[in-house]
């Protein structure tokens, strides 16, 4: 990880090595987050279609109790 204290006393290529090593660090950052959003809503579409699936047995359950009691 750079450190900001550090970039006192640079000078040339430090300073770039410094930049790069931001940039760097950026881009890791944002690649995480990218990633944490994707599983996020793949968890979200998975925990939404067990939902539906528990929705649709219960009132398939209560049909089929309807249809009993009715008979």
């Amino acid at each position: 990880m750079c450190e900001f204290s550090n970039i006192c006393g640079l000078t040339g290529d430090g300073v770039l090595s410094f930049m790069h090593c931001l940039i760097v660090e950026a881009e890791e950052r944002r690649t995480n987050l990218r990633l944490r959003e994707e599983q996020d809503a793949a968890y979200r579409a998975a925990l939404e279609a067990d939902q539906a699936r528990e929705r649709q047995r219960e009132e398939e359950g209560e049909r089929l109790e309807r249809e009993a009691a009715e008979a």
